[in-house]
């Protein structure tokens, strides 16, 4: 019993001891409680904000694609690298690759939260491409070759074609209105023309298919001669008929004037050069889209890729074996050179290339480079050269439809259109079959297809 007793008293005089150890058990319990819910509160909060800084980035970089795509869309000024400040944060815009063929990058940064948004687009042109259905055009200037020159190909006229020496059609050849075919010697060196011929009036010429006229005076034709008033000295394989003639219409230029305007606006939205002049951009540089304000010059050897559409306000040249080449991302597309000083169409906004030059597309087969000239000397009854080509000089096609074009001296190339064209020396062109639907796009007034909108960091 005393033992029981001891015992009592023992656990009543131990009873504080107990109690200021749970209460300190407690403590520290909660202390750690509380410490773990606080930790977990700091980590969540963290989290959330993370989460909102990183949405703020992602939001800055959306933005920053929004701000390019507006800027590409509508030929405004931009800068293939720049910042946008968004909200309490920004975005690294990178803008690549030719007007035909965009890669844009943003990336958004939020407290050095990234996120990074890319996109991919091409342009669809405004029109349904350009079409060369001829690889000779001329205007009411007319058509004049001499020396053993050859068109490998058609081509139409709305002035006279004339001629010395026995150049060369392999295709057909077409005057319109009132306009005459005329080889100029019979029967030691007229025109031979291998497909058919029709104008007002034909002379000096043979022609291997058929041949259509008001008048035929001097030929020799291969397949039917059909006249109107009176055919003389003109042999025919086929026979000969007679109907009355009625003269072909003139047709319009490939390009319209406000085509080439709004080329010139593209090339314009890249940038502008405004010296030194005559400008001469270093070996091995890129160029366009960009305007010029002074003549450009391409020479010694120099190689220059061509990033998009130039616009020239003034004179260029490129010569001594040179190059300038479309970059290879333009693929199956093509892309132009305007030369047009607005102020000074008579005497400047001229094109020469020589001694070995060349122009060339991407390396595609269907990739073309348009050299067009404004200057409009030739319609204006000047003598002024729009465009100067000679010398083993290589480029796909040549426009100028106010002006001449003289071709000389070995050249080869695949299409020509102008208000006059005069081919002589062995010049040649010959033309290619994909010119019938070339894919000239023009970013101004044009639409974009977006391939790829996506996050990638």
């Amino acid at each position: 019993m005393k033992k029981f007793e001891t015992l009592i008293k023992n656990f009543r005089d131990q009873r504080g001891q107990i109690t200021l150890i749970l209460v300190v058990v407690i403590i520290v319990a909660g202390t750690v409680l509380v410490s773990g819910i606080g930790v977990v509160t700091y980590n969540e909060v963290r989290k959330i904000e993370n989460v909102e800084k990183s949405s703020q980035s992602l939001y800055a970089a959306e933005a920053g694609i929004e701000d390019a795509l507006l800027r590409v869309k509508n030929s405004m000024n931009y800068s293939s690298n720049y910042t946008l400040l968004v909200g309490s944060g920004s975005t690294m815009i990178d803008i690549t690759g030719p007007i035909e063929d965009i890669n844009i990058t943003s990336r958004g940064n939020v407290n050095n939260r990234i996120r990074k948004v890319a996109v991919s687009l091409d342009a669809t042109p405004s029109d349904t491409g350009v079409s060369f259905l001829y690889g000779v055009q001329v205007g009411d200037g007319g058509l004049f070759m001499e020396n053993t020159a050859s068109i490998v190909g058609s081509v139409y006229s709305s002035g006279n074609i004339t001629s010395s020496n026995n150049p060369t059609i392999t295709g057909d050849a077409f005057a319109s209105g009132t306009s005459t075919i005329d080889g100029g010697s019979w029967p030691g060196q007229p025109i031979d023309i291998d497909g058919n011929a029709k104008a007002r009036v034909i002379r000096e010429a043979r022609v291997g298919g058929n041949a259509v006229a008001f008048q035929l005076t001097n030929c020799q034709v291969g397949g039917t001669v059909t006249y109107d008033n009176s055919v003389s000295n003109c042999s025919a394989g086929g026979g000969s008929s007679q109907a009355a003639y009625t003269n072909l219409p003139d047709i319009a230029m490939p390009i319209s004037d406000g085509q080439l305007d709004t080329w010139e606006q593209e090339a314009e939205a890249g940038g502008v050069i405004n010296g030194p002049c005559p400008y001469q951009p270093a070996n091995g540089s890129n160029l366009g889209p960009v305007k010029i304000n002074c003549d450009l010059l391409i020479d010694d050897n120099q190689v220059i890729t061509m990033t998009g559409a130039i616009w020239v306000v003034g004179n260029m040249t490129i010569s001594n074996q040179s190059r300038i080449q479309l970059a290879s991302s333009f693929g199956d597309k093509s892309s132009h050179i305007i030369i047009d000083n607005p102020a000074n169409r008579l005497t400047s906004s001229k094109f020469i290339i020589q001694n070995d030059a060349q122009v060339l597309g991407s390396g595609d087969p269907d990739s073309f480079v348009l050299i067009g000239s404004r200057n409009n000397s030739a319609e204006s009854g000047g003598c002024e050269n729009a465009i100067v080509i000679s010398n083993q000089t290589n480029a796909p096609i040549y426009y100028s439809p106010h002006g001449k074009i003289i071709i000389e001296n070995n050249t080869d190339l695949f299409e020509a259109t102008a208000y006059r064209l005069h081919l002589k020396n062995s010049g040649q062109v010959t033309y290619k079959s994909g010119l019938a639907n070339a894919n000239f796009t023009s970013g101004v007034g044009g639409t974009f297809n977006i391939r790829s909108w996506a996050e990638i960091q």
